[in-house]
């Protein structure tokens, strides 16, 4: 049986939380779209991000002989802003199988996503997403994967 036992040089960190140092500093207004508070957390910053690392990764591992290679386009600011639409609307709206999210059957049909964006352009996004350099890994690290992407979004969520 496994025992857990804490690190015999870790100190956890505390922070005094009262109603002027936690959560956001600058107020939503009605005015405020779900998009307008969403780019607060998710600047631009991160978003190109998320479109350089992609395609990088797509370039890196891409199999250039198959004929799903031969179509790949690099991702864009639309393609990748669709993308994220489409993984949000997926949490709210749960299907068995992600293709069912294209599905024309009634009992599933989302129609929003496929005018979102067709389903194997999704797929190929899916295959290829990425948030770093892996011939820029640092060892120990354990955010390594998202730590770019990390260290914008909570800066950004500091600063709101």
């Amino acid at each position: 049986m496994w025992n857990w036992t804490p690190a015999p040089n870790h100190i956890a960190q505390t922070v005094a939380f009262d109603e002027f140092a936690s959560g956001w500093n600058d107020p939503f207004t009605d005015e405020d779209s779900e998009l307008a508070i969403f780019e607060k957390v998710f600047c631009p910053e991160a978003l190109e991000i998320c479109i350089e690392e992609t395609n990088r990764y797509a370039d890196q591992t891409g199999n250039c002989r198959t004929k799903r290679w031969e179509k790949w386009v690099a991702v864009g600011e639309s393609d990748m802003m669709r993308y994220l639409a489409i993984r949000m609307l997926m949490g709210l709206n749960k299907k068995p199988q992600i293709r069912q999210y294209w599905s024309r059957d009634p009992l599933f049909a989302s129609p929003i996503i496929g005018e979102l964006m067709s389903q194997d352009r999704y797929g190929e996004i899916s295959k290829y997403l990425h948030f770093c350099n892996n011939e820029e890994l640092v060892d120990g690290d354990r955010l390594l994967k998202i730590r770019k992407i990390w260290d914008v979004c909570m800066n950004n969520f500091q600063n709101c």
